[in-house]
């Protein structure tokens, strides 16, 4: 009994130790095959590396970190879905790896799951409340689902750990802005800047705010800086074209917007304001060269339709000035109609569709009362028809009563027609 018992003892010792050793060889295996599948994505060779982590999985070795190496592999290749397939694997086998949690909020951001990505992230923010690819990626989500509130709380607390880190300073920029927090998203994207002047993005957000602001010189200034560092740079150049049109200095935009233009590099907002330019030059064919009708980018914009309007106008093409403003009228928004009414007006007094004009102008006078030469216009263009003195001599003194310009020739004029009319009215009777 005591030599097998003893013998027993001795073949439990060999099975264990033969197991050990087994278990360690396969350890080492598989530690070698992932040390060449790591290999293969340091080299970016991602397809290669997807076939051999798969085939691990297939024979049954597919731990939390294949899982996750698969699915890393899979959101570098831009493939969403299917790297959340194997990155919830591995968080079924490694439930408290804040890489893998990281990499699958990840995953569910680039797929829309916006409420996945935030539970998961939060709980990875209770095991570790500092983490930055946490709470950079918490704050993704709450932006994503604008929960900015949320959001600006945490690029607050990042801002906080790190003052100097330009990066947090501009995204707590952008927050403030879209909570419409304007001084305090100014603050930020001027703390960032002075941080990291070469940062272009940073750089346009704070110029794009200053716009915002009307503070247009400002602007230019900050465009001037970044243009001393890229002085070729489109989006700079773009930015301080439309500042100078915003402070109304067409001749300095026009020379930026002709460069632009020259490289192909206007988008169409830029060619807009390029033969708006040409337009205040009174260079009116060079203003039509800029804007291609047949567009269709251009087809339906109100804006372009007036400006289209206005140059065939001052080209005396009073058909297709006509044809274009009716259009602008169409597919026009309340912020236009007052102009597209008023240079419809013009357009048909230069036909001398002068009831047509009157319509016009009275319609303009509806949307924008600002400007009390249009009732000097109304009046004057109803003389013209001949039979509606009296209401002529009531918008002559409604002109009167209400301009305030310096100019007096209008109401010099206007005193004089009140009388005439008077006179003609009397010796009617």
């Amino acid at each position: 009994m005591d030599f097998l018992h003893i013998k027993n003892h001795i073949m439990r010792r060999i099975f264990l130790l033969l197991f050990g050793l087994f278990i360690t060889f396969s350890i080492t295996a598989q530690s070698k095959k992932l040390k060449a599948i790591d290999e293969l994505l340091f080299q970016e060779k991602y397809p290669q590396a997807i076939e051999q982590l798969k085939r691990l999985i297939q024979k049954g070795d597919g731990t939390a970190m294949v899982n996750y190496r698969l699915g890393r592999a899979y959101l570098i290749l831009q493939n969403p879905c299917e790297a959340i397939i194997y990155l919830e694997k591995a968080k079924q086998l490694d439930s408290l790896s804040i890489p893998i949690m990281q990499a699958l909020s990840n995953g569910y951001l680039s797929s829309g799951m916006y409420p996945n990505a935030q539970k998961t992230l939060e709980w990875c923010r209770k095991l570790d409340t500092t983490d930055l690819q946490t709470n950079l990626l918490l704050a993704k989500a709450y932006t994503s689902q604008r929960m900015y509130k949320k959001s600006f709380q945490v690029y607050n607390q990042l801002c906080e750990s790190d003052t100097l880190n330009s990066y947090y300073h501009r995204q707590k920029g952008i927050i403030a802005e879209k909570m419409n927090y304007i001084q305090v998203a100014f603050n930020e994207f001027v703390k960032a800047y002075n941080l990291n002047p070469k940062d272009i993005l940073t750089l346009t957000k704070l110029t794009s705010l200053l716009n915002q602001m009307g503070m247009y010189e400002v602007a230019i200034k900050y465009c001037n800086q970044g243009l001393d560092i890229y002085p070729e740079n489109s989006i700079l150049l773009r930015k301080k074209a439309t500042m100078l049109i915003n402070l109304r200095w067409f001749e300095n935009a026009l020379s930026i917007l002709e460069k632009l233009r020259q490289k192909d590099q206007c988008n169409n907002k830029s060619l807009k304001q390029l033969a708006l330019c040409y337009m205040h030059e009174k260079e009116y064919n060079k203003a039509l060269s800029a804007l291609d009708p047949s567009s269709p980018s251009f087809e339906n914009d109100p804006m372009v339709n007036l400006y289209l309007g206005i140059i065939h106008l001052k080209l005396n093409n009073t058909g297709e000035a006509l044809k274009f403003l009716q259009k602008a009228q169409k597919v026009g928004t309340p912020g236009y109609l007052g102009s597209i009414y008023l240079y419809k007006a013009k357009t048909y007094g230069q036909t001398r569709e002068f009831a047509k004009a009157i319509d016009a102008y009275k319609e303009h006078w509806k949307l924008d009362d600002s400007d009390p030469i249009i009732l000097y216009e109304i009046a004057t263009t109803l003389e013209e028809l001949g039979k509606h003195k009296k209401e002529a001599m009531s918008y002559y003194i409604q002109f009167i009563n209400q301009y305030q310009g310096k100019n007096k020739r209008r109401v010099e004029y206007s005193k004089e027609r009140i009388m005439r009319i008077k006179e003609k009215i009397h010796f009617e009777k």
